[in-house]
């Protein structure tokens, strides 16, 4: 679509503008003098900035990873492609390469946890560590976020919904599930964290609902 793309093509021009800095250049000085990302210097990879453009859009192919969730992604996706409908009628995941970027990109911004995935190789997270780093910490803050949420809501509507005053005068709440994402495991924690702090029921003690929580969860 043509929002998909202006999405992809600013993540893949931002990238680009990372790298230059990062070797102590300027993008906007070399476009002047270039007109087509051709001949980039050294240390410029158009790849790396597609796969991050994709990465972002929950469109990687996982082509040159070699994690688990990579590998296990690239094999659903050629079964699916073989034998159309297997994947998703009898495993019932209907789109598996949505599912690896959802679970990777959870990964990525999950505190600690994520780094000791991505050293195990059971998910590939940015190999500068910095990135790595800053991804976690924003992780760490959308935790804080996700309790925040649950203490505005008091307990009153689950983890993937807000009470809107808009239309709260109708009796309903905004169901924020369709636009959250990856981040829908931060809002998760910290609405079971603010509910066992406050002594109400949590997920974990209704297997059934638990078992629907992770299902919305994962993707």
């Amino acid at each position: 679509t043509l929002t998909d793309t202006a999405l992809k093509e600013s993540i893949f021009y931002g990238d680009l503008d990372r790298q230059f800095r990062a070797q102590g250049l300027s993008m906007t000085d070399w476009l002047r003098s270039n007109t087509k990302l051709d001949d980039l210097p050294d240390g410029i990879s158009v790849e790396a900035a597609t796969k991050e453009a994709n990465s972002m859009t929950m469109q990687d192919t996982f082509r040159d990873s070699d994690s688990a969730v990579g590998t296990v992604t690239k094999t659903l996706v050629s079964w699916n492609r073989k034998v159309p409908f297997l994947v998703s009628t009898a495993a019932g995941v209907p789109f598996p390469r949505y599912l690896g970027n959802h679970i990777q990109k959870m990964s990525e911004y999950a505190p600690l946890f994520g780094e000791a995935l991505h050293r195990a190789k059971i998910t590939q997270g940015p190999e500068d560590k910095a990135t790595r780093y800053a991804k976690q910490a924003t992780g760490a803050m959308m935790l804080w976020g996700g309790y925040e949420l649950a203490n505005q809501r008091q307990g009153e509507v689950d983890y993937g919904s807000i009470k809107n005053t808009m239309i709260q005068e109708f009796g309903d709440d905004a169901d924020l599930k369709p636009l959250l994402g990856a981040t829908m495991l931060h809002m998760y924690i910290g609405d079971q964290i603010w509910r066992l702090e406050n002594n109400l029921p949590t997920s974990y003690e209704d297997g059934e609902q638990f078992k629907n929580d992770m299902a919305d969860v994962l993707g």
